[in-house]
């Protein structure tokens, strides 16, 4: 009924046919050339019309108003909206360097108490980690630069019965029909030599590693498994300068997050900084359980 109220010909109907109707039958009616009968019928119907004609521009007049109003919020928000976004960098700068000095606290704890720690409740983190894992997924696919076929997932050393290796502990994506390897299984690390993830382990890089686009990913894919991947990220979860885990964003089928490295750098520092740290937390949260 609203649509219908709101619709082009309905407003063409009272602001153009309601006018002319009431003008018409009042101006016949005083004209001397119809009969009595006829002239008192036109006399009611164009004083009814005139007063449905007051009564839809009353009304129309204060649904333009509400929406003049609307419009007004709407344009403050957007012009307020650039500068709160401006801003928000150096906020979750200091949540990342509050949040990240609490995981160092945790674990100056966790070492005093027992030495060396591993992840003992993996359900724990994984729960952690889906949370995360969506959160930038979900992030990421409303910002990128071009499609939307992304994962994002968290790779993490495991010990299994002295063994060292890996496990992909968290995973979003919007391809559920493909499951990694190494997703919330134990890989071995002789298994995985070749992989890119553990050449960044190995490296032990401060900063995201970056590989732009296909050519380079090509360079330093040894087995994509017939992927098309278009874009690569692994953020470094260190603990005290030593990696742990990494988070990886990855694109594919010719979606891209940013065009530059440069902008890939600043959103890795302006916001997945703080899901590094977030995710380091949770992991000297589960450290320190084992002591209580």
């Amino acid at each position: 009924m609203k649509k219908i109220f709101l619709h082009t010909v309905t407003k063409s109907i009272v602001f153009l046919i309601l006018p002319l109707a009431y003008t018409t039958m009042f101006s016949l009616a005083i004209s001397g050339i119809i009969a009595e009968s006829t002239k008192n019928d036109l006399l009611v119907w164009s004083f009814v019309t005139l007063l449905s004609h007051i009564v839809f521009l009353v009304v129309y007049g204060v649904i333009d108003e509400r929406q003049k109003k609307q419009l007004e919020n709407l344009e403050r928000t957007i012009e307020k909206a650039p500068k709160e976004l401006n801003n928000m960098g150096a906020l979750l700068h200091t949540f990342n360097k509050v949040i990240l000095d609490n995981a160092n606290k945790l674990y100056g704890m966790v070492q005093n108490k027992k030495g060396h720690s591993d992840i003992v409740n993996w359900d724990w983190m994984q729960s952690r980690g889906d949370d995360i894992c969506d959160a930038i997924y979900n992030f990421i696919k409303k910002i990128a630069e071009n499609g939307s076929n992304f994962s994002v997932s968290m790779m993490f050393k495991k010990v299994k019965n002295g063994v060292q290796g890996y496990t992909m502990m968290s995973r979003s994506s919007n391809n559920a029909s493909h499951t990694p390897k190494a997703y919330r299984n134990f890989v071995p690390e002789t298994e995985v030599v070749n992989s890119y993830y553990k050449k960044v382990f190995d490296e032990n890089p401060s900063r995201p590693k970056i590989l732009l686009n296909k050519k380079e990913i090509q360079e330093n894919f040894v087995d994509i498994n017939g992927i098309d991947y278009s874009q690569y990220i692994a953020l470094p979860i260190s603990c005290k300068g030593k990696i742990i885990g990494l988070i990886q964003i990855v694109a594919y089928d010719g979606s891209i997050v940013a065009n530059t490295k440069s902008e890939l750098l600043r959103l890795c520092d302006d916001y997945f900084a703080i899901a590094q740290s977030t995710i380091l937390l949770s992991d000297k949260s589960e450290n320190i359980q084992q002591i209580l």
